[in-house]
């Protein structure tokens, strides 16, 4: 974080999402057919689920 804050703040954040797109070179979802199972096993006895989005505007109903 502290290297965003200083003069080469912007080329700190480029190199890092430059890395993050590279990353993605085997595809999205390479890896993914364990996903499941390493969330599963984080929380055994209480699955659990969030979810939200902005456009339905569903936390202005509880205002």
């Amino acid at each position: 974080m502290a290297g965003l804050l200083g003069a080469g703040g912007v080329v700190t954040a480029a190199a890092g999402i430059g890395a993050a797109i590279r990353g993605l070179d085997n595809g999205v979802l390479d890896g993914a057919d364990g996903w499941f199972q390493k969330i599963v096993s984080l929380m055994p006895h209480r699955p659990m689920s969030i979810a939200g989005s902005r456009e339905f505007r569903v936390c202005s109903v509880w205002v």
